[in-house]
């Protein structure tokens, strides 16, 4: 008798969603990032009991036509890339094809969408990865997208949740650094009816900050400067922004929010000559470099990037952060 046998699509797909959403927050992350590829002005986050019973994003981006609805949730179905070179010029946040995939595997999943040349809108269905029909539908050009039941049909991922508490401090988690990366840009967060952020358009990074943080603006410096292909630019928190934890420290890379180990060690080291130990600031630090010198494909989630030359990038970084 074989031992070794292939998996079913059903199976397949569960595993797969799992790498990708594990939480309510992954679907924010996911979708929200959607909104930002498709170019919105906007977006609106709704929750209900911090997204296990439902997640609602809207946008007034450029909405999908209703030919790619038809192909949008298979898997690895993606406009970002078209061949394994693109792999080494993203330029999108999404572009695994595996999100809409992953999280209408595990959920009860409607999105409705419409771009600016269709009469109308369109509304598909799916649920734990079954279609169950598209229609057309009345709305304005963008798309939004609600997912119900997370977890309905895996119970062992579902039990696994935490406090609504805790879920909805992971969603904030996820959604403040896309606040602070587009100022330019609306964001709006409710839970069970309750406004939990309401960011207008800012002129500028220091004004979002303060707003999306809650500091005071002049306790805060900014400075850019490129170093040939590189370009850094920094909003920075003086010593009047003391921090027991270092939870408002952020760092982009090419318009992406990620964990880098390198940057916030050597940033915090400046700080070092300034605060007390067991005191953190508060930074946003916004690196740009060519695509090609990062490895942005090194998380399911896409959570850390690989940089080709961390040295170089350093050596550029602490002098530029201490001036």
């Amino acid at each position: 008798m074989n031992k070794i046998h292939v998996l079913p699509p059903e199976i397949v797909s569960k595993i797969a969603a799992g790498e990708v959403i594990e939480r309510p927050a992954s679907v924010v992350k996911e979708l929200v990032e959607n909104s930002l590829d498709a170019g919105a002005r906007g977006i609106e986050v709704k929750l209900k009991g911090a997204g296990k019973t439902l997640i609602r994003v809207s946008d007034d981006g450029c909405g999908i036509a209703r030919e790619d609805i038809e192909t949008l949730f298979n898997r690895h179905a993606t406009s970002k890339i078209a061949s394994a070179e693109d792999l080494y010029d993203i330029r999108s946040l999404g572009f695994r094809g595996e999100a809409l995939y992953s999280v209408a595997a595990v959920s009860d999943v409607t999105l409705s969408s419409r771009t600016k040349g269709e009469d109308c809108g369109w509304e598909a269905h799916v649920r734990g990865g079954e279609r169950l029909g598209l229609k057309p539908c009345t709305r304005g050009t963008g798309s939004a997208l609600e997912v119900k039941e997370l977890f309905f049909n895996t119970p062992a991922r579902k039990k696994f949740l935490k406090s609504n508490t805790a879920e909805l401090n992971a969603i904030l988690d996820v959604l403040l650094p896309y606040c602070l990366l587009y100022p330019e840009k609306s964001f709006f967060l409710e839970n069970d009816g309750r406004a939990l952020c309401d960011l207008r358009p800012e002129t500028g990074f220091i004004a979002r900050c303060a707003r999306a943080l809650n500091l005071d603006a002049k306790d805060m410096i900014e400075g850019t400067k490129d170093f040939g292909a590189i370009r850094l630019h920094a909003v920075l928190g003086d010593i009047n922004i003391q921090r027991s934890r270092k939870d408002l420290q952020f760092v982009f890379f090419n318009g992406r929010p990620v964990s880098n180990r390198t940057v916030s060690f050597h940033v915090n080291e400046i700080y070092r000559l300034l605060l007390s130990p067991g005191v953190y600031p508060f930074f946003c630090v916004f690196i740009t470099m060519p695509p090609e010198d990062l490895d942005v494909n090194v998380h399911p989630a896409k959570r850390e990037v690989r940089v080709k030359d961390d040295l170089k990038l350093i050596t550029l970084l602490r002098p530029f952060c201490e001036y």
